[in-house]
């Protein structure tokens, strides 16, 4: 995924699911879910795999997560299922607003002494 707009890319979301390992942009948003080279690979501003030399550089980043491949894939399917489950996702979302919609205790003041 290399969007140029920050915002967390569906694709991102899916390909976590699918145990593959990212390689994004550098946009905070993918840093929030991409810690490179620990779970995928975040690329440089204004970085294209398609350039020689970054590819060669992409090859050997690839290669040094390929031995953690299912951990990483373990790892990036349990955040999804954690946090990216849209029917989990509305339910919290659900269980907040009742929480600050809930009618809070009023406290009865006390008359002053005379």
């Amino acid at each position: 995924s290399l969007p140029r707009s920050d915002s967390v890319a569906v694709s991102l979301i899916e390909a976590m699911a699918q145990g593959c390992i990212p390689i994004v942009s550098d946009l905070a948003a993918n840093r929030e879910l991409v810690d490179s080279l620990r779970n995928g690979i975040v690329l440089a501003d204004g970085e294209c795999p398609q350039a020689a030399q970054l590819h060669t550089q992409l090859q050997t980043q690839l290669q040094t997560l390929l031995p953690q491949a299912d951990s990483i894939a373990a790892q990036n399917r349990a955040w999804v299922a954690a946090h990216a489950m849209f029917p989990a996702a509305v339910e919290r979302f659900v269980q907040r607003l009742a929480k600050l919609s809930a009618p809070r205790p009023t406290q009865v003041p006390t008359k002053p002494p005379r």
